[in-house]
This record gives C-alpha cells, structure tokens and sequence, in this order.
C-alpha cells in the first residue's frame, strides 16, 4: 500500500470517527453510535469500511448527489457492513422536523465519497 493511500485511510478514518462523535452529540439516545465510534476507532479496519464504500460507489454516490432519502432509510453497502441499517434509518426519521440534521448527514457522506473517489483511483 502506497504512503497516499495510507493517508488517505487515515483521514477517511479520522473524518468517520468525528462524524460519529457529531452523531453521538445530536442523538445522546442512540447508545449505538457510542459503540459504533469505539469500533471504528479502535477496531474495524478503515480498509473494509472503504471498500464498502468502494463496493458500490456510483450508487451511493448517485445517492449522495441526489439527496435520496433510501441512502438512509433502505439498505446499504455501508450501513449493512458495520450492521447498522436500522440505527442510521431511525436517526433519519427522527429528524425529519431538524432538516439541518439532515444536511449535516449528507455533507459527510458526500466527503466520505470524495474520500472512496481518490482512494479508488490512488
């Protein structure tokens, strides 16, 4: 593995735990984003969550452009990988009301998809 995509891992792993540490902040009654964090920070791979990324990346990043909802609320590469599809549909649902919330979501996941971009062509 060449130093930039080490980097790159690293940075992808480092945005993906300060996202969950926002997510853990927004929902403090969603006890699985506290487990989820200590995962991905201390015991997933970045590698394999970026190779779910990878896995299919025109679709999420087809989602991502379009803002479509079923990103959240449906099964994904990403979600089903760390076994967290109904955690993340039920945070969608609940911020129905706060679209900022909302927002904030897509921008990480747009990154996280520049991210799986550059690490897929490095």
């Amino acid at each position: 593995m060449s130093d930039k995509t080490v980097r790159l891992l690293l940075e992808f792993k480092r945005a993906l735990v300060m996202f969950l540490d926002e997510l853990v902040e927004t929902f403090p009654n969603e006890p699985d984003f506290v487990t989820l964090r200590i995962l991905v920070n201390d015991q997933i791979p970045a590698q394999m969550i970026m190779d779910a990324f990878i896995e299919d990346l025109e679709h999420v990043r087809q989602q991502a452009l379009e803002r479509d909802e079923r990103f959240f609320t449906e099964s994904n590469p990403i979600f089903r990988k760390l076994d967290r599809v109904e955690q993340f549909r039920r945070v969608w649902v609940q911020s129905e009301q706060f679209p900022e919330n909302r927002e904030t979501m897509w921008a990480w996941f747009s990154q996280f998809v520049k991210f799986a971009e550059k690490f897929a062509s490095a």
